[in-house]
């Protein structure tokens, strides 16, 4: 199972450490705590990205 700390994460996702600590402290991000540190598997990503990412997909509008 793979683990990125958050520093990793950050540096994959093009964001800042701080966002994805608050990621984590609004649970919108799940992280499992090890020691004092947090970690975030592969799985966890997976479903942030699932969770967070727009589709192509047309929307109906009625008028």
């Amino acid at each position: 199972m793979k683990f990125y700390k958050i520093e990793e994460l950050a540096e994959l996702m093009g964001f800042t450490g701080k966002f994805i600590r608050n990621q984590i402290k609004e649970k919108k991000l799940a992280a499992v705590k090890i020691g004092s540190e947090y970690r975030i598997t592969q799985e966890q990503l997976d479903e942030y990205i699932r969770k967070n990412t727009t589709t192509n997909q047309e929307t109906l509008v009625e008028d």
